[in-house]
């Protein structure tokens, strides 16, 4: 595809739309950091990473992943089904959480050996419901091709969150971090809800609860599969800091950790928004023709042009780099980010295709994927006894893992072979 042809593609204009509402948002986050960590201590920031770290276990299948087949039915009534059946299924999640966290608050804090995580637990139900509900409102407006709305709702987000943070710092209170945080995401939740509710209001005649069980069935494999897949991408990525501060030291954890968070920033800011349009065009392309070639190939295209090049530049780089800007004794960070690029290289222009997936609903492909990368690299780290080695066996493995993907989802999109017939 040439140049001016990319210049005039909708779907060049909607990642550039995804890209800029995303890079502000973040953009905010990072500015607020610093009079955060001026006010709170760093114990008061560790609790509110546990915080997330559950809430976003739990949150991200809160809906049993429902809310991605919104993307897949032909018809806008039964997707209208499937998005309120993603909704109570979430607020049932919720409900339960609400009862196990405030019936076993203290004793659930006492079994992690964390006391002062009681009140934080407290909220985490809340959170969980307007995560769940977060997403499922997402997919909705990205099924409707609103990637402007998606856009200024995640800048909004953020401005409100970082605002919030902030003044209730100011005012001293303890849970300042939580608070901020749930009222930017009920903030964005509620917003996405009512533009649902001002331009869908006609159709929810059409939810039936015959239909909502027939959709339950139907789309039965996203939580049969995903749930599960989700639940091993987590451990996947969290087992590396865990080991490597048990069998090493909690130094090696800290190195390894500024290594992913300097590395991920940018490949989550660019994937994420890339992803968001894939999913819409793909979905849409599958859905009429039976295949989704050409989505495939613009966003392989695109990811390839995107990171190759600073991959190769970064690659002979990175190890001074990272001892020049964050100190020499940062340098050991900068070897193993050398060690991973060919993974994360690999991984930022897989992912995305991945969601080829669920189009396709092969989500048990995902769930064989997720467990091999969670066990294989828990296996990593009884092979080999330094974190060099270790982190080279974790790098091959993700990158056979995600080139397997990245071919699989090819295969699925019908890159190799004529068009597919449409599902009825």
């Amino acid at each position: 595809m040439n140049l001016p042809s990319w210049r005039k593609s909708p779907f060049l204009r909607n990642i550039l739309v995804m890209l800029t509402g995303t890079s502000l948002a973040q953009l905010l986050s990072i500015l607020i950091s610093p009079l955060l960590t001026r006010i709170y201590s760093p114990d008061t920031f560790g609790l509110f990473a546990n915080f997330l770290a559950v809430h976003a276990i739990i949150g991200s299948v809160a809906a049993l992943r429902y809310e991605i087949a919104i993307m897949l039915p032909r018809s806008q009534k039964r997707a209208l089904n499937v998005m309120l059946l993603a909704c109570g299924i979430t607020l049932g999640v919720a409900l339960l959480a609400a009862i196990v966290f405030m019936l076993g608050n203290s004793i659930i804090a006492n079994l992690v050996d964390k006391p002062e995580m009681e009140p934080w637990l407290f909220w985490l139900p809340l959170s969980i419901a307007a995560m769940g509900l977060y997403q499922t409102f997402s997919y909705w407006h990205n099924r409707q091709r609103c990637f402007a709305l998606l856009a200024q709702n995640r800048f909004w987000q953020s401005l409100t969150t970082s605002a919030s943070q902030l003044i209730l710092a100011l005012l001293g209170l303890r849970l300042g971090l939580l608070w901020g945080y749930l009222f930017g995401l009920m903030a964005s939740t509620v917003f996405l809800a009512s533009d649902i509710a001002k331009n869908q209001w006609r159709n929810f005649r059409y939810v039936q609860r015959r239909t909502l069980h027939l959709m339950a069935r139907q789309y039965v494999r996203f939580p049969l599969y995903d749930v599960p897949s989700v639940l091993l991408g987590v451990g996947a990525n969290q087992i590396p800091s865990i080991l490597f501060s048990v069998m090493f030291s909690p130094a090696v954890a800290g190195v390894f950790y500024l290594t992913q968070r300097v590395l991920q920033a940018p490949i989550t800011l660019i994937s994420s928004s890339v992803v968001e349009v894939f999913k819409e065009h793909a979905a849409h392309e599958y859905r009429t023709l039976g295949h989704a070639r050409s989505a495939f190939r613009k966003t392989l295209l695109l990811l390839i042009m995107v990171s190759l090049p600073p991959a190769i530049v970064l690659y002979f780089l990175i190890v001074p780099l990272f001892g020049w800007v964050f100190g020499s004794q940062w340098t050991s960070a900068g070897v193993y980010a050398q060690i991973m690029l060919p993974a994360l290289f690999i991984r930022f222009v897989a992912s995305p295709l991945s969601f080829m997936f669920y189009i396709a609903e092969r989500q048990r492909l995902n769930l064989m994927g997720m467990a091999v990368l969670a066990f294989g690299t828990w296996g990593m780290f009884h092979v080999y006894d330094s974190p060099e080695t270790i982190l080279r066996g974790i790098n091959w493995l993700y990158f056979v893992v995600y080139f397997s993907y990245l071919a699989i989802s090819a295969k699925l999109a019908g890159y190799f072979h004529g068009p597919r017939s449409t599902r009825p």
